[in-house]
């Protein structure tokens, strides 16, 4: 997380500045510009660029350069694509392309975490993972989460999964109890909650094929035989692997396109609700950006409704509607992305945005304003 981060990057800081050199591998451009006084940009195998920080991020010579800065997620790209889909040197407001418009409605309640608190042990002396935490999530909406390790994000999403029981509070999905309820009377709904995990890989079963393990969705809601794999196909097309992938097993695509399967699979049911816990954290920033406007795409054709869970800020900034600020179990701050990232009105927040790492602000120049 940013303030483990910045304790790390203190201790690298210091053994520098007592003399050590430091060679640091990299695709986090924010790092790299902290430390580095020199960089050298790679891309297959080749040295494209290298000199001084302040020159090669400030004024990127080679298109990979400029490709890698313009995917970053920065205030000012928000609302367009960050994977350079107007080619590799794209860099102006002019070049850049608009995600699709979302269709929020807000008076269609897909989520509502009521009160919801949770202790691990069965000792109600210790701390709990959840501290009465109350929240919900509308038809189309992308909802942030945000906070240290430890602060009950994923506590939030097993218990929002089903997957964990919260000692009190209720959860509610679709209009209907989902905590509390025996998992026989969940089984039926659960086609309609996905998740898109932080490592892929892990959660598929290595004997399946790309097609077995998209179409295994498709069961829970009785679509089989030529229709499933037509859907499988189309599937696959609109997650940008194609029917050339439909044979292959995991263990044969690399990790952006193994979260793309992910996706794929989420989606394949039509889900209400997509629960994204750090589904970006092991990417490089090229992969990252393809696959976060990926998620844009396909939230704006299915109009589904998105958790998104991360450590990262920028990322949730770039992606959430609304977010939420948790700390030690508690949620100490929510409100629409724009006004709590600009405005923090709690010290906790700010203490987490005065720990996010930036790029100098010379490599964001030309990046367009926000849009509407």
């Amino acid at each position: 997380d940013m303030t483990v981060q910045r304790q790390i990057l203190s201790l690298l800081r210091a053994r520098r500045d007592a003399g050590d050199a430091l060679l640091l591998i990299s695709h986090d451009l924010a790092v790299v510009a902290e430390l580095a006084d020199r960089v050298l940009v790679m891309r297959a195998g080749r040295i494209v660029e290298e000199g001084p920080t302040r020159d090669v991020l400030g004024r990127p010579a080679h298109p990979y350069t400029r490709q890698l800065l313009a995917a970053i997620p920065v205030p000012a790209s928000r609302g367009y694509r960050l994977s350079g889909d107007a080619g590799p040197g794209a860099a102006t407001a002019e070049a850049r392309v608009a995600l699709p418009a979302k269709q929020i409605v807000d008076d269609v309640r897909v989520l509502s975490v009521e009160a919801v608190t949770k202790r691990y042990g069965g000792d109600d002396s210790a701390p709990p993972a959840v501290d009465d935490v109350s929240f919900s999530l509308a038809k189309g909406e992308t909802l942030g989460i945000v906070g240290e390790s430890g602060s009950g994000k994923s506590t939030v999403a097993r218990i929002v999964l089903g997957l964990t029981t919260p000692d009190s509070g209720r959860v509610t999905l679709d209009g209907q109890p989902w905590s509390g309820v025996p998992e026989s009377a969940r089984r039926h709904r659960r086609a309609g909650l996905q998740l898109i995990a932080q490592d892929p890989y892990s959660s598929f079963d290595p004997r399946y094929t790309v097609g077995q393990l998209i179409g295994e969705s498709l069961d829970a809601v009785g679509i089989r035989g030529d229709a499933r794999r037509r859907r499988v196909l189309q599937l696959l097309d609109e997650v940008r692997l194609g029917a050339g992938c439909y044979d292959r097993y995991p263990r044969e695509l690399s990790g952006g396109q193994r979260q793309r399967v992910a996706i794929a699979r989420a989606f394949a049911p039509n889900p209400a609700l997509l629960v994204a816990d750090e589904p970006v954290s092991a990417l490089d920033v090229s992969i990252q950006a393809q696959v976060l406007d990926l998620l844009a795409d396909m939230q704006s054709e299915h109009g589904t409704a998105m958790l998104f869970i991360s450590h990262d800020l920028g990322v949730v900034h770039h992606v959430a509607d609304r977010v939420l600020v948790m700390q030690r179990g508690r949620l100490v701050e929510s409100g629409p992305v724009e006004r709590v990232f600009t405005a923090p009105t709690h010290p906790y927040t700010a203490s987490l945005l005065d720990a996010l790492l930036k790029l100098p602000k010379s490599a964001q120049q030309g990046q367009p304003a926000t849009s509407a």
